[in-house]
């Protein structure tokens, strides 16, 4: 019975220094990936508590030593595995447009409304593809990060994307 109310992300030294504290206190050496970590969840709280849950569990099954950058990458295909039913309904209740729009977002191209999209990801005109754009930002699957750059907002869905792309070639 709240209020809804927005918050500003955590600075990204505040976050970096929380993340060391709580895998020191486990006795988990990440002082080598934290960055990595971070960069993969672009420091966002509740991706970078995600990530960070399945490391701690990979770590403490595993009795290894400092985690490395391929603990992320088994980390993520934990999470990914672990979703896959959720990323598949996510990915059927797209139209056509904006599935090809999410597939040029995780591939990391922009200027969704650029002729070289568009021809690229075979979208009929640049006003399909905008008001496509446009439904993928209402219902929170895409984030807009400044005038023409864009990103899927859950990092662990786009890995799932490539990887289901690469699968299907």
């Amino acid at each position: 019975f709240g209020r809804q109310k927005v918050i500003k992300g955590i600075p990204e030294d505040e976050l970096e220094a929380f993340v060391l504290k709580r895998f020191n206190a486990a006795g988990i050496n990440a002082s080598g990936i934290v960055k990595d970590i971070l960069a993969f969840t672009g420091y966002h709280p509740y991706y970078t508590q995600q990530l960070g849950h399945e490391l701690y569990i990979q770590q403490n099954e595993e009795r290894a030593g400092a985690l490395g950058k391929e603990s992320i990458t088994a980390a993520v295909g934990n999470i990914i595995t672990e979703h896959g039913a959720d990323y598949k309904r996510w990915w059927n209740g797209l139209d056509n447009t904006e599935r090809k729009i999410v597939i040029g977002i995780a591939e990391g191209c922009n200027g969704v409304t650029s002729k070289k999209f568009i021809r690229k990801y075979g979208i009929p005109a640049a006003s399909t593809s905008g008001s496509a754009l446009e439904r993928l930002i209402d219902k929170g699957i895409v984030v807009r990060r400044n005038v023409n750059s864009y990103e899927l907002e859950d990092p662990f869905w786009k890995e799932w994307i490539l990887l289901s792309r690469r699968q299907a070639e």
